[in-house]
């Protein structure tokens, strides 16, 4: 019988599905990342650290090459990522189909390696990661 999971994730929540007979959804594992919603200052209450200026007048501060939230989001997509490597490894599934709003589902696709993105059977660009199972389940099955 062919498995397919079916991931629906924002960069606050994730849900993975096993679709069943007849489009029916069956939850499997939600993933949540309470701290995306955080303001940065919340995060990392520290100032960036500086270094003189080669001049040798005053200090320049650096900047850091990618935001915390950005790096919560990527944190986040490899949790999704290896917990998808793990049950792939167990033969859990047979294709995935991925839907997150556009900027995550970027995010989620940079991450997954090679071996698991040959199993991905569709990329959704679609922002369904506040609606309830039932809603899911009715979009998917259109």
């Amino acid at each position: 019988m062919h498995r397919s999971w079916v991931v629906v994730a924002s960069k606050s929540n994730a849900r993975i599905y096993e679709r069943q007979k007849r489009n029916s959804l069956k939850l499997i594992k939600s993933f949540e990342n309470p701290k995306i919603k955080l303001k940065e200052g919340e995060v990392d209450s520290d100032r960036h650290g500086s270094m003189a200026n080669s001049n040798g007048h005053g200090y320049q501060s650096f900047t850091p090459r990618k935001t915390n939230k950005k790096h919560r989001e990527e944190m986040f997509a490899k949790e999704i990522n290896q917990f998808l490597n793990q049950n792939h490894n167990k033969n859990s599934f047979d294709d995935l189909i991925i839907v997150a709003e556009n900027s995550f589902l970027g995010v989620i696709r940079n991450n997954l390696n090679s071996k698991l993105n040959k199993h991905v059977s569709n990329f959704l660009n679609k922002d369904l990661g506040n609606l309830p199972d039932s809603e899911i389940e009715k979009i998917m099955a259109a």
